[in-house]
């Protein structure tokens, strides 16, 4: 059942883990990962039989680029907002965070806005035309985007968990209609997507700012500097190794397509990025609403102080994550290529090999997201700057060695090899300060029949179209593999959450 966020927001401090509210507050997430992934889904199928290869490659590849702009320009504020907002116990409090990361917004537009212009202008001197067209639309994109996140992590931190997938699912269609309108009515051109991007978030911004009742730039009192200014400062040094961190995350997640670009082309860039981009997100459907639903629990669980509940729970969640994700390989491996040629242009469909790879990699990722709490709870954002940037060098060079001789396929591999040397390092150092740990005998039976059931029936769908067609073949395969994978589920399911209400009943057990 649906609960009222207003009985949500963080005028007081919930002394005890709700397993209730955590199970409705995904509930509540769940909408903005589920519907923007299948309009995700809807773009791709559409504009990559749009556009060839190579036009749709220089899209990816500056896109990669703004994200990491964004990332550089707003992740200190947005992680500090995330560190500190929900922990606030009195309204002052929550107010004083908000007009301190309201000063950070606008030292942050100014930065970002001027730079932009300065590039904006440099760039179509020193540019050829397909390259410049991009440029002023990602402009406005970097410039909104950098705003937009902090912003949302506000409803984030104070529970407002369906106005935050509202929001989301807001920004996904609007992507996706201004593009269409851009596309087919204006120009059919590549930078059409970059432009629909950036009209979405800029339109959603001032109602975005009211939602999360943030104060007006023009109310802050100029007197009041001083305050504002320690708060970045302190905001800051929360936040920017971890603008390190989500650096080398997202180079750990797009650098590869800049190697690819290198050795390989645009083209392989547009195969690769498709492929990767429309199986990505359904991860994310399974990994995004807890991590989201669960962060502020985490947080208000360590600072109270009660560190060996909050150690078994985050074990519980990230073994249970890891065996649908175990489920979720193994589905992708069987159905990629119905995944291509349903949802990708003919050109983009030989790159469907790299999916059940990036599936696998994302699923380590998204495990090393719940290894590295405890170096998070603790603020060692430092050394998870080290680690991530370790990790990141190590993809680079990999990625240098393979790219060149076996292509997008070997970028595949080799990210998700970082991933899981990433996830692995931050398990071992994350238990100096807070242990926790996954079963490895349900999560080894998951495995064992998640294996035999794809083995079986990828055996026998061949010959089950060779006598019916593909589409029985398609249903019964599907169907076997949906069943196996309930019963699983439903196993999963009913141990875990018994075992974590349980873990709160009695904290010694």
């Amino acid at each position: 059942m649906m609960i009222q966020e207003d009985t949500l927001k963080t005028s007081g401090k919930i002394n005890k883990l709700n397993i209730r509210l955590l199970y409705s507050q995904t509930l509540n997430y769940m909408p903005g990962s589920i519907l923007p992934a299948f309009i995700s889904l809807a773009s791709a199928a559409i504009f990559t039989r749009v556009f060839s290869a190579n036009e749709y490659g220089q899209y990816c590849l500056i896109l990669s680029i703004t994200t990491l702009i964004v990332t550089i320009s707003c992740q200190w504020l947005q992680q500090a907002i995330n560190r500190y907002l929900p922990a606030a116990i009195s309204d002052e409090e929550q107010k004083s965070i908000k007009q301190m990361a309201t000063a950070g917004l606008a030292l942050i537009l100014i930065l970002v806005s001027t730079s932009g212009v300065l590039i904006s202008v440099i760039g179509l001197i020193a540019f050829s035309l397909q390259w410049a067209r991009f440029l002023l639309p990602a402009t406005v994109f970097v410039i909104g985007m950098s705003i937009f996140n902090p912003v949302s992590v506000v409803l984030q931190a104070q529970m407002k968990a369906r106005t935050f997938s509202c929001f989301n699912l807001a920004n996904a269609a609007g992507k996706l209609i201004f593009s269409l309108v851009i596309v087919f009515m204006l120009e059919r051109d590549p930078a059409g997507l970059m432009w629909g991007s950036a009209l979405s978030v800029i339109l959603l911004l001032p109602i975005l700012w009211q939602k999360a009742d943030m104060p007006s730039v023009f109310k802050l009192k100029f007197s009041d500097w001083h305050f504002y200014w320690a708060g970045i400062k302190q905001f800051a040094h929360y936040g920017f190794p971890m603008i390190g961190w989500f650096l080398s995350a997202t180079l750990l997640s797009v650098g590869d397509r800049y190697v690819i670009q290198f050795f390989r082309g645009s083209a392989e860039v547009g195969i690769y990025s498709a492929n990767y981009t429309l199986i990505s997100g359904a991860v994310g459907l399974i990994a995004g609403p807890v991590l989201l639903a669960a962060h502020p629990f985490f947080m208000r669980a360590w600072g109270s102080g009660d560190i060996e509940s909050t150690g078994r729970w985050l074990g519980r969640i990230a073994e249970l994550f890891l065996q649908f994700g175990i489920m979720l390989v193994g589905a992708t491996w069987l159905f990629s290529s119905d995944i291509a040629s349903w949802f990708l242009g003919k050109e983009f469909r030989l790159g469907h090999a790299v999916m059940p790879i990036v599936v696998a990699g994302i699923v380590m990722w998204q495990l090393g997201m719940y290894a590295h709490k405890p170096l998070e709870f603790a603020e060692r954002t430092k050394l998870m700057f080290c680690l991530s940037i370790a990790v990141a060098a190590l993809n680079l060079v990999l990625n240098i060695i393979f790219v060149p001789e076996f292509g997008y396929l070997a970028a595949a591999y080799t990210t998700t090899i970082s991933y899981s040397v990433y996830t692995i390092v931050t398990s071992i150092v994350g238990q100096r300060l807070l242990r926790w740990r996954i079963n490895a005998r349900p999560t080894f039976i998951t495995t064992v029949i998640t294996i035999t059931t794809t083995l079986v029936v990828a055996f026998l769908r061949p010959h089950i179209e060779h006598m019916w067609g593909y589409t029985p073949g398609f249903v019964v395969a599907f169907g076997v593999f949906a069943v196996i994978a309930v019963v699983i589920a439903l196993c999963i399911i009913d141990l875990k959450l018994g075992k974590i209400v349980q873990s709160f009943k009695n904290p010694l057990s």
